[in-house]
């Protein structure tokens, strides 16, 4: 008892002094006067010996925070006697600080972090401190920036796709360039337009997905149904591109069939101004002359990615959108007004009239079944685990909108893992066409597919040409050199697939003379000359 009299006096003086004459009115003072005592106490021996000052540094610094949140503003208590803290990295000691201070990486903690007082040690007045490089305190003008998990000096740069970022006193300055817009069908109903908006539609119908909105040039449109139990089980059944006015039309189908003008065509298939190839065992890939390329992915699941270049700019009609950088205006509907629906606009661009609308649906399938949702988390979270395999796009796409259609198609599908696996790929493809290469993800999951390719090929994650196949040997057309990143299965290193599918050696390749294959070791005559190929 006589050590507590003994040191109440103390508490008191520490807690009434000058440094907190602003929080007298504020706080019960004779409760953390208890508890400050009570730390002496504790902090002490039995026989008495004076106690550690330093025992209540934690009691007298949550009095000075509670003062703040009170509205009070405490000075600097700590002493060279009483709970001093020394600073490394030339920092000063502070009294009342940001939680987040700034950094590097950071540099203006007011917009982004709570402003609550605390104290603590933090960087001079003009200096933040270099979270990136452990360099301490340094002028803002001398901070790097960081993408992708690398750490770029001032001045440094990187390029993307469409943009090239400089690295300017912590922050990346974006210059953007002439972007393509890119619109994609996934699992059967959800779809991006060309200037990103998200939206899901269960169609029952052909619809107009995009085209130039004269339609003179090209007009794509693709064909949903149901395929499932439900009407919520939809699936892109067929994509249809019409060019010149409709002059020639090309058709393909989700086994990979392809018919031009109604009859069947064998691929590689090339006319005037389009062309259409096997790009992998996944993709079915259709260029044209008019700035539109279509790549149809055939496994899991039929899906569709349609880039067109920007000289298409603000002139795109269909389900696509307008392409004009503004997503709020994305359904416009054929006859020139916006719907606030995703429905009343997606009906609007149906092909046959005799079609039925569909309705706006706003069930959640995963609120059907525990089972089913938990196997859709545990499978979609992947896209957003900061530490998993796909972190390093996260910070150029976001894999937010991505889970949401995985979760959905996972449990609203009966083929669970066929449509999980074509959301997840979903998103690998959207950051291969931001220049982001995501490599080995089916070793996390989905790995059936890449360990299920046929005789002779290989699975790669990154395609980007037909070198492996016998009509692209010594070639210079474009869609043998140059196309956006995929993946499927290709021929093994050495072999070329030739014109029946099968990889062979190259010396077991035709030729081609115009197109036209021909076997090797039969004679032609080219411009009165025999040839022997």
């Amino acid at each position: 008892m006589e050590q507590l009299d003994n040191w109440k006096p103390v508490c008191e003086q520490i807690l009434m002094g000058p440094a907190f004459s602003s929080c007298q009115n504020l706080l019960d003072i004779a409760s953390f006067t208890s508890a400050c005592v009570a730390d002496l106490c504790h902090c002490g021996n039995s026989e008495g010996e004076k106690a550690d000052p330093h025992c209540l540094c934690d009691t007298v610094s949550e009095f000075s925070r509670q003062c703040v949140h009170a509205g009070g503003k405490p000075q600097n208590w700590r002493t060279e006697e009483l709970c001093w803290k020394s600073c490394q990295y030339q920092m000063e000691y502070n009294e009342c600080g940001s939680p987040c201070a700034d950094t590097c990486s950071n540099p203006d903690a007011s917009l982004t972090c709570d402003s609550h007082c605390m104290d603590g040690c933090f960087c001079p007045a003009g200096m933040v401190f270099d979270d990136l490089n452990e360099r301490g305190c340094v002028p803002l003008s001398e901070c790097s920036c960081s993408y992708n998990s690398k750490t770029y000096g001032p001045g440094e740069s990187y390029s993307s796709n469409c943009k090239k970022c400089v690295c300017k006193s912590g922050q990346w300055e974006c210059q953007e360039e002439d972007c393509p817009g890119i619109c994609s069908v996934e699992g059967g109903a959800h779809i991006k337009s060309f200037d990103g908006k998200f939206y899901t539609f269960h169609g029952d119908c052909s619809y107009v997905l995009a085209k130039d909105c004269s339609g003179t040039q090209f007009v794509i449109q693709g064909e949903l149904v149901q395929c499932g139990k439900t009407e919520s089980e939809t699936c892109l059944k067929s994509v249809t591109l019409g060019l010149s006015g409709g002059a020639n039309v090309i058709t393909i189908q989700p086994n990979g069939k392809v018919y031009v003008n109604g009859i069947y065509a064998e691929l590689p298939f090339s006319a005037a101004g389009i062309s259409a190839f096997r790009a992998s065992s996944y993709y079915l890939l259709v260029q044209t002359s008019v700035g539109a390329l279509l790549e149809v992915q055939l496994e899991p699941v039929m899906q569709l990615y349609i880039t067109v270049t920007s000289d298409h700019q603000a002139n795109t009609c269909g389900l696509c959108g307008n392409f004009n950088s503004n997503q709020a205006d994305d359904f416009l509907k054929l006859s020139g007004v916006t719907d606030a629906t995703a429905a009343g606009f997606a009906n609007s661009w149906k092909t046959h009239a005799g079609c039925p609308d569909v309705k706006s649906s706003f069930k959640n399938p995963c609120s059907l079944s525990v089972d089913n949702e938990n196997y859709a988390q545990h499978w979609c979270s992947m896209l957003t685990d900061p530490q998993g395999v796909f972190a390093s796009c996260h910070s150029e796409i976001s894999p937010n909108s991505y889970k949401e259609n995985c979760m959905y198609d996972s449990c609203n599908c009966e083929k669970s893992e066929d449509f999980m696996c074509a959301a997840v790929s979903s998103y690998v493809h959207a950051c291969a066409a931001a220049g982001i290469q995501i490599s080995d993800w089916r070793k996390v999951t989905c790995g059936k597919y890449a360990s299920s390719c046929p005789s002779g090929m290989v699975y790669s994650y990154n395609i980007t040409s037909s070198s492996r196949t016998c009509r692209c040997i010594g070639s210079t057309d474009l869609s043998c050199h140059s196309f956006p990143p995929i993946d499927g299965c290709i021929c093994a290193e050495g072999t070329f697939m030739d014109d029946s599918g099968k990889c062979v050696p190259s010396e077991a390749c035709p030729c081609y003379d115009e197109g036209s294959a021909v076997p090797a070791g039969q004679v032609i005559t080219k411009e009165g000359v025999m040839c022997v190929v």
